[in-house]
């Protein structure tokens, strides 16, 4: 009963699940997990069947790519009210990039299927993750031209990215700084003292 009791109020203060009615928000309680990780630990890897729809409730969870050397790159950083692995193709469904928690964070997660179904049959909910994606969409699109650039734009880039994320008040770090431009640890620190 605290898990369910857990859960919906996660759902119900949700920028996304609040428009659902409150019948569905119930119905994705009652089969919604949640679970805490600790830093560094991986919530799934690229690769494997993507199973279920994930959202941080606390904490911060960074979603990468290693490249063919094994350097981590990081696509996007997920903050609480986040939603992330939500793949939406049909055949054989996978995610596209490893989920590891940054620091302590508790997530909550669903099966997929559920969300394709609150998807077609809750018009208003469809419109707002549609929004979402686009706005992700958008920023991925941005983020890759900034690959192309010099290590200055980059990190200038990473900076904005971080701005729009949580205002003024960036509580990151000049390691996903880093992660974030694709640089090193010593160019974020040289670059944005």
């Amino acid at each position: 009963m605290k898990q369910f009791s857990q859960a919906i109020n996660v759902i119900s203060q949700h920028r996304l699940l609040k428009a659902l009615d409150e019948a569905s928000q119930a119905g994705l309680a009652g089969i919604a997990n949640l679970r805490d990780y600790e830093a560094a630990e991986v919530i799934y890897h690229e690769g494997e069947d993507a199973t279920d729809v994930w959202i941080v409730v606390t904490g911060q969870v960074e979603l990468i790519k290693l490249t063919t050397k094994g350097h981590e790159f990081m696509i996007e950083l997920a903050i609480p009210q986040d939603l992330f692995g939500a793949v939406f193709y049909a055949e054989c469904p996978s995610y596209p990039v490893t989920a590891v928690a940054m620091q302590s964070a508790r997530v909550m997660h669903f099966p997929i299927r559920e969300m394709h179904d609150l998807l077609a049959r809750n018009p208003r909910f469809m419109k707002e993750v549609l929004a979402d994606t686009c706005l992700r969409l958008c920023h991925a699109q941005h983020m890759r031209a900034l690959t192309i650039e010099d290590v200055p734009k980059r990190v200038a880039g990473a900076l904005v990215y971080l701005f729009e994320k949580f205002g003024p008040e960036i509580p990151a770090s000049r390691v996903t700084l880093a992660k974030l431009a694709g640089t090193t640890v010593e160019s974020a620190i040289r670059l944005s003292r």
